[in-house]
């Protein structure tokens, strides 16, 4: 008989996962993760929540217990609260058959909605509000367009599922339920097999979090793995997106993800993030190492990658500060012989191969790429690391390099491993690997591995000016000083037995008073963002209404009548006399005309400050008032951020390359970024590099002074760029190109490429970014990505040279001005009316 004292578990902690990429989420799990979201949901029964990849229904299931104690007082009657909740608010879409019958289980307490014994009377369906739809994947070329997998692996008869999740497998996720949400939440399937050699796979938990954007929800909960920190096969595009989304306000992190998931191995471990659709800002970011928490406040995308420890900020900072080459620049792609993992030695040849197993001859004809190569001495390492997944080992350490070791000339190997270095002698090849061997180095590259792969830009972080100063002792006291590490002993010239044992910082944990700042901290800085936003609508809609009190009051509704200047003296006098400052003859002018200007009060933005609309109200005339009032609005721009753009004609830029029809409609709506075209300014304006119209620069200097400024560069190319890279490396029949500048277009979906010229355009420069646009569309694109764009930007460029160098030519390729100071005012302005009067 069960007492008091039983042990009743509760039966969704008790379930095996479906695989280690489809895995169930603890209940436990399930509520830290709705933590993160404000309490006042749970007492808002027009909120609206989505499971997009139900499983158990466990999120459902635990936000249903939230509404049912928070709407206990608008919604009295239990059974007419229950109802309320599971017919209006929740939802969800199952990712299999069976999941759908457990999530439904789950929430109803019946395998039916409309079952004797659900919960909920208002169903009259037996799915409820839990969808499944069994769902096909498209074919093209062997692999499904929307999720990658592979035709041989997944194109099954009906008796098996597909995993071709609906949520995913569509363009228009909004079609699904046609209904906005407030609260998306989930832990989407990881992967799928892509076809490839061995256990290889495609992410796919990207495209569930890119959906789940797509449908603008106010709050964004999910927990995916965290190896989309460093990139990776097709997850570059979305790690230069995350980083760059100031929007996400919280990250945990595990890197061990059993301590979330028991018994669970994820390699490189597991995060869950909140993103705010209407809050920006740096991020909390909290690391979880054997239940001790680490908590600070920093912004994702100071680095090219995210680094997970907040103590490693620090060194990086000084490490990067050096300026110096990247190690990461000469390390070899994959495949530096152009040879497979499964390449083996020939029966004869004058090239020794070095593979997984050993040694043999090859033939040195067979060899394609990487010639340049083969009669060097080569430093290679394996190109898996020692740590499973970037884990450190059961004492808290990690080794990282698995084999380094020397090729010397005639020499090459597969894929198996990838290329350090290459030199004229054994000497540094030496120095090299002693380098390779030091914590630091180690320590470096462990930041950015996340997973088990070691690939060039794990080496982003060693720079080779530390290696050209390399001893047999370790650095010079010269070297160690400029780093900063000559206060304790220097980790580089560690040459002992534990050489290879990398210790994790012993103070990850902070205190639970830094903790408690914390916390505080980010309670009062919520708090002063809402009270301000509530404060700036009431203030709007007051000035507003001073306006329109005006414009009655003068005109008498007229608002074609002249005025005088008397009242508004009179009434500022007054106004001021009683209420104090904020009411100069100025401020009522700029009150009347916002009324004037927005007569109907519904237009008006609660995203926009009155110091945006005072900004906006200087415009010259109606066109180009909302269209900056729209485009602020969209684009979230600080009232110094609409300022910029206002000196920088913005709208007379974009709008001098459309039609008359084109121009009404942006003025209308703002710009709209559907398609390549959409993203192009002719010119763009870089004032704010302080380059002056005569000085004479170098293209490296533009590019080096666009990349300190990138917060004002991306507000000039626009909305929906995600820096990617610079001097961007691809190597084509054994000579290597560098792109100048390399973004991620999270909007179309696709990479933009920009090549930089000081002086003008000319025929080869557009042929060169054709060649660009065809290397990145066939080796850089993954599954889902659209063709890259380009656009080459020049000082001068000859309308004519242009019209023929691009003619025929099928990438989406683009040819623009760039100037160093504002325009002409006057000049635009008289373009912008001629081409209006000649529409």
């Amino acid at each position: 008989m069960p007492t008091m004292s039983s042990y009743n578990p509760d039966v969704l902690s008790c379930l095996a996962n479906l695989s280690s990429d489809e895995v169930f989420t603890p209940p436990q799990l399930a509520n830290q993760m709705l933590d993160l979201l404000p309490a006042e949901l749970w007492s808002n029964p027009e909120a609206r929540f989505l499971d997009p990849a139900c499983k158990t229904g466990v999120f459902l299931r635990e936000i249903a217990k939230r509404l049912d104690r928070g709407l206990e007082t608008k919604i009295p009657d239990r059974q007419e609260r229950i109802n309320h909740i599971m017919k209006n608010q929740l939802f969800g879409i199952a990712i299999t058959e069976l999941t759908a019958l457990i999530a439904r289980r789950t929430l109803y307490c019946s395998k039916t909605a409309n079952g004797k014994y659900s919960v909920c009377t208002a169903f009259d369906t037996p799915d409820g509000n839990i969808r499944y739809r069994r769902i096909e994947h498209t074919w093209k070329d062997g692999r499904c367009i929307f999720c990658g997998a592979n035709r041989e692996n997944y194109d099954r008869g009906e008796e098996l599922e597909t995993h071709a999740y609906e949520f995913i497998h569509t363009e228009n996720p909004e079609e699904v339920f046609k209904m906005k949400f407030d609260v998306i939440v989930g832990n989407p399937p990881y992967q799928l097999s892509d076809g490839g050699f061995g256990r290889s796979a495609t992410p796919i938990y990207n495209k569930f979090v890119h959906q789940a954007k797509k449908l603008t929800p106010r709050y964004l909960t999910m927990i995916i793995p965290s190896r989309w920190f460093a990139g990776g096969k097709g997850l570059d595009a979305f790690r230069a997106e995350m980083l760059n989304d100031d929007r996400i306000r919280k990250l945990v992190d595990f890197e061990d993800a059993s301590e979330v998931f028991p018994g669970v191995d994820i390699a490189g471990g597991v995060c869950y993030f909140l993103w705010e659709r209407d809050s920006r800002g740096p991020c909390e970011v909290t690391n979880v190492h054997k239940g001790e928490k680490v908590v600070s406040v920093r912004s994702l995308n100071e680095f090219p990658t995210f680094i997970r420890h907040s103590q490693a900020v620090s060194i990086v900072r000084k490490v990067l500060a050096k300026k110096e080459k990247s190690m990461s620049e000469q390390v070899s792609s994959r495949k530096p012989f152009g040879l497979p993992t499964n390449a083996r030695p020939q029966k004869s040849g004058d090239l020794i191969l070095r593979w997984q197993n050993g040694e043999g001859p090859y033939p040195r004809e067979e060899i394609k790429v990487g010639v340049e190569m083969i009669d060097k001495w080569k430093v290679i390492t394996s190109k898996v690391s020692y740590d499973h997944a970037g884990q450190p080992d059961k004492e808290g350490k990690r080794r990282v390099l698995s084999i380094v070791d020397i090729l010397p000339p005639k020499t090459i190997c597969t894929e198996t491993y990838i290329i350090v270095g290459v030199f004229d002698s054994r000497e540094k090849a030496e120095r090299l690997i002693a380098y390779l061997r030091t914590r630091f180095v180690r320590f470096l590259i462990s930041l950015m591995s996340f997973s088990q792969d070691i690939t060039k830009e794990r080496f982003y972080f060693v720079i080779l000016c530390l290696f050209l100063t390399w001893t047999p002792n370790g650095l010079t006291k010269s070297s160690t000083s400029d780093m900063g590490l000559r206060k304790k002993k220097s980790p580089l010239s560690s040459q002992k037995s534990d050489l290879w044992s990398l210790p994790m910082s012993s103070d990850l944990a902070t205190t639970l008073y830094e903790q408690l700042k914390t916390q505080i901290g980010e309670l009062l800085r919520r708090g002063r963002e809402q009270a301000g936003r509530a404060v700036n609508a009431i203030l709007v809609q007051t000035y507003w209404q001073i306006g329109r009190y005006i414009v009655e009051y003068e005109q008498k509704g007229n608002v074609k009548a002249e005025y005088g200047s008397e009242l508004l003296d009179r009434l500022s006098r007054d106004l001021t006399a009683e209420f104090g400052k904020g009411f100069s003859r100025s401020n009522l002018v700029y009150m009347r005309k916002f009324y004037l200007a927005f007569p109907k009060s519904e237009t008006l933005s609660h995203q926009l400050s009155w110091s945006h609309y005072f900004e906006i109200l200087k415009a010259d005339n109606e066109l180009e008032i909302s269209f900056y009032a729209r485009q602020c609005e969209k684009e979230k721009w600080s009232v110094r951020e609409l300022k910029r753009q206002m000196k920088s004609m913005l709208f007379h830029r974009l709008a001098l390359s459309k039609d008359k029809t084109g121009v009404l409609e942006i003025a209308q709506k703002g710009s709209e970024v559907e398609k390549a075209e959409d993203l192009i300014k002719d010119p763009y304006v870089f004032e704010f590099l302080g380059i002056q119209p005569k000085q004479q620069y170098l293209e490296g200097e533009l590019e080096q002074r666009l990349i300190q400024n990138l917060e004002l560069f991306l507000l000039e190319l626009g909305k929906g760029f995600a820096f990617v890279g610079r001097q961007y490396k691809i190597t084509l029949a054994n000579r290597h190109f560098y792109v100048d500048l390399v973004f991620y277009h999270r909007i179309l979906k696709c990479f933009v490429l920009i090549d930089l010229k000081r002086g003008e355009i000319d025929h080869n420069d557009i042929g060169q970014m054709n060649m660009y646009l065809n290397y990145f569309a066939r080796e850089e694109n993954s599954e889902g990505d659209n063709p890259p764009i380009g656009i080459v930007l020049g000082a001068y460029k000859d309308h004519i040279l242009v019209e023929y160098a691009t003619q025929n030519i099928t990438n989406q390729l683009f040819v623009s001005k760039y100037q160093l100071y504002l325009p002409d005012k006057k000049q635009l302005q008289e373009e912008l009316e001629r081409l209006l009067s000649d529409g």
